[in-house]
């Protein structure tokens, strides 16, 4: 989990980083040929992304974002940030190859975030950040349909959706008739006839 300075966070949560999308890797180019500005892009509770090389065989790396250099790693362990490093350090990262398939050549492309809270639908939906329209430009890249006129939509998906839906009347007859009125009618009639069973016993 990261930390940081007030300047650099949301809300002044410490562990809720702003980081900066990185120019290595440019997902989208705008009609000027210049990158998108995605304004605010949020990586809560992020763990550092560490690049073990920039190139190897036919492998390429890129940081996609990264924290300020006010950040300092800490752990549930921490007692205190006094003597902590700071330092920026990836938050998002992409690792990218060459493949081929017949006589075409396809990029095969591996991403690694520092932590799954970015995409909440409080942050992809919130129009106070950059995450939504960033991972989808980044989804499209890493697709190869970047170049594609199809557009793609972010819709709300509640994790805790409704199963049931009801009437306001259904709910009243429900709370009223059947929890209020007929189990205890029942549990009265029971109880009536048990007591009548005994008794003759």
């Amino acid at each position: 989990m990261w930390n940081r300075t007030s300047r650099n966070s949301f809300q002044t949560t410490p562990s809720d980083i702003l980081s900066d999308i990185q120019s290595d890797l440019q997902i989208k180019k705008t009609s000027d040929g210049s990158a998108p500005d995605y304004g605010y892009f949020v990586t809560p509770q992020s763990c550092p992304v560490k690049l073990l090389f920039e190139t190897k065989g036919g492998k390429h790396t890129y940081s996609l974002a990264k924290s300020s250099d006010s950040c300092y790693l800490v752990d549930n362990g921490t007692q205190s940030t006094d003597n902590l490093p700071k330092q920026a350090s990836n938050t998002a990262a992409l690792s990218q190859e060459t493949v081929k398939n017949g006589d075409k050549d396809y990029n095969a492309n591996v991403i690694a975030v520092g932590g799954s809270s970015l995409f909440t639908s409080q942050i992809i939906n919130s129009s106070a950040f950059g995450n939504g329209t960033y991972m989808v430009d980044l989804a499209k890249y890493a697709t190869g349909t970047a170049d594609s006129s199809s557009e793609v939509q972010l819709t709300t998906q509640p994790l805790n959706a409704q199963d049931i839906t009801m009437t306001s009347q259904v709910s009243t007859f429900l709370g009223l008739g059947v929890f209020v009125l007929l189990i205890p009618l029942i549990v009265a009639v029971l109880g009536i006839w048990v007591y009548n069973k005994r008794r003759h016993l």
